[in-house]
Formats: C-alpha cells, structure tokens, sequence
C-alpha cells in the first residue's frame, strides 16, 4: 500500500488540499451528486475531456467526502483500466477496489503533507 500512499502525498502536494469536493475541481471531475439505487452508492465514467462522478446525495456528509475521495482514487490510480466504475455494496470488493478504498481512507485521514503544507485538515 506504500505505492497507495505515495500517490495520495503527491496530489496532495500538488494540489495542496485533501479536501476531495475541491480536488474534483482542480482533476476536471464533473460531481453529479443524485440519488442512487439501493446498494449503489457512486458511479465514475471517464473520458477524455474529463471525468463523471455521480454519488449518493442523500448519505451522510462523511459518507459523500468518502465517495467522491474513492472516486479520485480510481481515476488516479486506474486510469488505464475501464473508464466505467459501478460502486455497490459487495462482501468481496476486488483488488482495485481495496486499493480505492485505501486511497480515500489515506487522503481523508492520514495525508500528512497537509499539516506541513500549513493546510486545513480535513476530518469527515
């Protein structure tokens, strides 16, 4: 997972924010917060003039930071795989979906270059 880290430091050092809304901006991810069918709780569509990233809107706030931050994981960590990410309720998530969870649990909770940057923190 230090590869995971790693990315999470560098977009955080780029950009200068962890907060996943303003990161969205900045990556051209177009947020379409909607409601979502039970069990589905985001969808991500890559193209080449951006990204598409609807999630559930009627989740809590933390819960919605947590999306959209899994949303810049797989764009930034599997941008040569499938454009299209279904996001369900699954008791087995797949090797990229661990690796997106650990992105969004990292740059939420654990981006230290925030704090040497003198930034906001941001804990959902």
């Amino acid at each position: 997972m230090e590869g995971i880290h790693e990315a999470v430091e560098q977009i955080v050092h780029t950009y200068g924010t962890n907060d996943p809304f303003r990161l969205s901006q900045l990556l051209h991810i177009h947020l379409l917060p909607s409601r979502t069918p039970a069990g589905m709780w985001g969808i991500l569509y890559r193209q080449d003039q951006g990204a598409f990233f609807g999630y559930d809107v009627h989740a809590d706030a933390s819960s919605q930071c947590l999306y959209v931050a899994h949303g810049i994981a797989h764009l930034v960590l599997h941008r040569d795989h499938d454009p299209l990410f279904i996001e369900l309720d699954e008791p087995g998530p797949s090797a990229w979906e661990t690796e997106a969870r650990e992105f969004a649990v990292w740059l939420l909770h654990g981006a230290q270059t925030v704090d040497r940057l003198g930034s906001q923190r941001m804990i959902p």
